[in-house]
């Protein structure tokens, strides 16, 4: 049987972005999402998925936001600050990141989601930061203390076949997004192998880098789900409604509406039925 977790990301971005993922729960193939802990709308999204009874996971983040931890300076922290992507990288393969700074950080973003009294169901990480051992070792350890059972492993499978898109410029951002999924794709097929340890799930395939930035929004989506294989699969989205405010943060924003309207179509939701594709959470794994 096929089974597919559509997973609304960035829940806590914003108040548009928000209510956007609320309206993909409510009309559209939306089944999960992942609670960003560490942003001003991260209280707004925590009384939307209260007073909806949505389901969530935690959104873990080095790198977006405001540090939730004391300390103002440490490997991960620079005045009360986190470190740009580019410096956090780099400290990442001169290894001069510590563990325990890393511990610190999530333990804090976990702790304010679970006294909310959520549940959460599973755990991600903001820029698939967890393709990194150090961090991967974290997120493992702290989701089997917490009884988290779920972990997203991005580990995903790419070709012009499944997609069936148009070549675009090598230099562009779809490109760019291709090459960074078959990197992020190869150490997560590390990281995969190590979940049973743990006792921790995860889903059998995985789908979501590549298509961001793509122009075809609505095809790529349907792409996917006419290529789904037998099992489990996370089709990781970022819908929200269009805020121009985000540009200050990240280039991805109106394709967030993009996004919401094609899951929230009567394309999408016909297809999944005509394929007989059961929509799932993270839970049910």
């Amino acid at each position: 049987m096929k089974r597919v977790i559509f997973n609304a990301d960035d829940f806590g971005f914003s108040e548009k972005v928000n209510n956007g993922i609320v309206c993909t729960f409510e009309k559209g193939v939306v089944r999960d999402s992942s609670l960003i802990m560490t942003m001003p709308a991260t209280e707004h999204a925590i009384k939307q998925i209260k007073m909806k009874k949505l389901d969530a996971g935690i959104h873990l983040t080095l790198n977006e936001g405001e540090p939730l931890s004391k300390e103002k300076n440490n490997s991960i922290i620079y005045n009360g600050k986190f470190l740009g992507m580019t410096d956090f990288i780099m400290k990442i393969f001169l290894k001069k990141v510590k563990k325990e700074d890393v511990r610190e950080e999530f333990e804090e973003q976990i702790e304010k989601f679970c006294n909310e009294n959520l549940k959460p169901t599973h755990l991600d990480t903001h820029k698939y930061i967890h393709i990194f051992p150090i961090i991967f070792k974290v997120i493992v350890e702290l989701a089997h203390e917490y009884k988290i059972k779920a972990v997203r492993i991005s580990d995903e499978e790419f070709s012009r076949k499944l997609y069936k898109l148009p070549r675009e410029p090598i230099l562009s951002a779809f490109s760019t997004q291709v090459f960074k999924s078959i990197f992020v794709s190869k150490l997560s097929s590390v990281t995969k192998k190590r979940l049973a340890k743990y006792r921790l799930v995860t889903t059998d395939y995985f789908y979501g880098i590549s298509r961001i930035n793509s122009k075809h929004v609505l095809e790529s989506f349907e792409n996917i789900i006419n290529n789904l294989k037998e099992g489990t699969a996370e089709v990781m989205c970022h819908p929200g409604y269009y805020d121009p405010k985000l540009k200050r943060i990240t280039p991805y924003v109106k394709q967030r509406e993009e996004e919401l309207e094609a899951l929230t179509s009567n394309k999408i939701k016909n297809l999944i039925k005509y394929r007989k594709i059961k929509l799932i959470n993270f839970k049910d794994l």
